[in-house]
């Protein structure tokens, strides 16, 4: 047999049936010995923390927590609608019971026609 620099590639056909029959039938290996042993290490969490630390950093939190919310409040612009004035609001007043009585009428809106 002669080794040669090409490297010869599975069909795809022949990839998927040797994908589904591994999937299916796995090969028995050996089994895994372990040479590792474990070693001893002190518990981290066992020590007591202080409560002046606790407290420093709860408070710290709660600075960059109140700075960014003050960040994002002094960048947001509320728009409020503009008051009417006490003429607009008459005009629209008008407008609706001027509705209201041709509608009662039994005129539709753009039927009337202009006078030429």
């Amino acid at each position: 047999m002669r080794l040669s620099g090409e490297i010869k590639e599975q069909s795809i056909f022949v990839s998927l049936i040797s994908s589904v029959h591994d999937a299916f039938f796995t090969p028995k290996l050996p089994p895994l010995v372990l040479q590792s042993k474990p070693i001893a290490v002190p518990d981290r969490m066992a020590t007591q923390r202080s409560s002046a630390s606790t407290a420093v950093a709860i408070g710290a939190h709660v600075v960059i927590i109140l700075l960014i919310a003050l960040f994002i409040a002094s960048q947001v612009n509320v728009i409020t609608r503009p008051r009417k004035t006490w003429q607009q609001s008459w005009q629209c007043l008008l407008l609706r019971r001027l509705r209201l009585s041709f509608s009662r009428l039994g005129v539709v809106e753009g039927s009337m026609t202009s006078p030429r």
